[in-house]
């Protein structure tokens, strides 16, 4: 039974390349916080001493639990979803701060600037801004420019391999349909 027999088949092979990138993204994250655990954690000590994250940290649970108790004067089947909405909300703050502190920690690297290649991105806000480097990687102008100028290494921003999502969620596709039934 395949209740997606009239979406085309480029949206279910978008639909899965989102769902299997996110999960891919979130478990590849898990690996790099364990890879590299010692600097997740001197980062993540680093993040929580934030005021900003100590008053969501304690904010979140509080709107959250107090959104319950609201809704425990509500019909059962909106109360579901609402429980729902906001358990999912309330998860993916968490999921926020932890995925932030995974790319502050484990994604930003400094590499030698006779190491960088055309297309990798830059994650010095000042050097991005002085030599007007886009958000979609340096080019070999830009990369010749910053040695010409003496700099010698540089802040790099490390990105996913996310070539087996797309394999897989097309592999699905074919099999299965979309995984969300619409």
């Amino acid at each position: 039974f395949n209740a997606n027999i009239n979406l085309p088949f480029l949206l279910i092979i978008f639909i899965n390349i989102m769902l299997f990138g996110a999960l891919y993204g979130v478990l590849y994250s898990f690996y790099l916080a364990i890879k590299n655990k010692k600097l997740f954690l001197r980062k993540m000590l680093t993040i929580f001493k934030s005021r900003k994250i100590k008053l969501l940290i304690i904010l979140i649970p509080i709107i959250y639990f107090i959104s319950i108790l609201i809704l425990s004067r509500i019909d059962f089947e909106l109360k579901i979803i609402l429980y729902a909405i906001l358990t999912l909300l309330f998860l993916l703050t968490f999921l926020f701060i932890f995925l932030k502190i995974v790319e502050l920690s484990c994604m930003i690297k400094r590499k030698s600037i006779k190491e960088v290649t055309e297309g990798e991105w830059i994650a010095d806000d000042k050097i991005k801004k002085k030599y007007k480097i886009s958000d979609l990687g340096i080019n070999s102008e830009q990369i010749r420019l910053l040695k010409q100028e003496g700099i010698n290494n540089i802040l790099i921003k490390e990105g996913m391999p996310f070539t087996p999502t797309f394999l897989i969620a097309v592999i699905i596709s074919m099999i299965v349909g979309s995984l969300i039934p619409i």
